[in-house]
């Protein structure tokens, strides 16, 4: 499933999705920081559920790969630590839609 990364407007209905689709693991394609801001700041949250988050930070700022290959050990990786049972894999970036694994 593709969606675009949570912003202070969206941030509690990105992870009501996230509860509601049962989804167990979350991939981001986007630096640590980009055009100069952190990405990833820490809340607190009532209730609990494991969901692994994989980070690709080799991403270009606000372009893409020129090679595809190193991204698919990536992809298998993330792709398969999704349990049974579980939702689709999240897929976001910080500029815009990405796809579903």
């Amino acid at each position: 499933m593709g969606t675009q990364g949570p912003l202070p407007s969206n941030f509690d209905a990105f992870w009501r999705m996230i509860w509601e689709q049962m989804v167990a693991v979350i991939v981001i394609i986007t630096n640590l920081v980009e055009r100069g801001r952190l990405k990833k700041k820490k809340k607190s949250q009532s209730a609990e559920r494991v969901v692994l988050q994989f980070h690709y930070t080799n991403w270009p700022d606000h372009g893409t790969l020129e090679h595809p290959l190193p991204i698919l050990s990536f992809v298998r990786q993330s792709a398969a630590a999704n349990p049974i049972g579980a939702g689709l894999i999240i897929v976001h970036c910080s500029a815009g839609v990405w796809t579903y694994w």
